[in-house]
C-alpha cells in the first residue's frame, strides 16, 4: 500500500489548482485544500479494492473532472500510480441511484474519516449533494 500513496503524494498536480483558481476562479486556498482531499480520495481507491462505491464531495469530484480532462495526464498518472485507468461513472439519475449513491457517500465519508482523522466534505445532508443531478 505504501508504494502507491507515495506515488500520489509525489504526484505534481499543481496545475490543476492553476486552473482552478485562474480558469475558474476559485480562492486559492481553497483550491490547494481540495487538491489535498482530491489526493486523499484517491488513495482511498487503494485502500478499498477498485474504488468501487466511493463516492467524492462535490468539490474532489470537480477536481476528478478537471484531471480527466487533461487526458494524457489523468492516464498516464493512473498507469503510474495503481497499474490501471480509474474510470469515473457519473450518475444517470434514477430515485433508487440516488439513494444507493447517498449510502454510499455516507460510507466514503466514514472511511475517509477514519483514515484521515478529519472531515470528509462539509456538513450537509448528504441526499442534497445529488439534487443538481436529477
Amino acid at each position: 500500500m505504501q508504494n502507491y500513496v507515495q506515488k500520489i503524494q509525489e504526484t505534481d498536480l499543481q496545475y490543476l489548482a492553476d486552473q482552478l483558481v485562474h480558469r475558474y476562479h476559485w480562492d486559492p486556498t481553497e483550491a490547494q485544500e481540495v487538491l489535498r482531499k482530491y489526493k486523499n480520495f484517491m488513495i482511498l481507491w487503494g485502500i478499498k479494492p477498485g474504488g468501487l462505491g466511493l463516492v467524492p464531495t462535490r468539490e474532489i469530484d470537480e477536481v476528478w473532472h478537471l484531471h480527466i480532462l487533461f487526458t494524457k495526464n489523468y492516464t498516464a498518472d493512473c498507469l503510474h500510480i495503481f497499474g490501471s485507468y480509474k474510470h469515473h461513472t457519473p450518475s444517470l439519475g434514477s430515485e433508487d441511484e440516488q439513494k444507493a449513491l447517498a449510502a454510499a457517500y455516507i460510507q466514503t465519508a466514514k472511511l475517509y474519516e477514519h483514515h484521515f482523522k478529519e472531515p470528509y466534505g462539509h456538513a450537509i445532508d448528504p441526499s442534497l449533494w445529488f439534487e443538481d443531478y436529477s
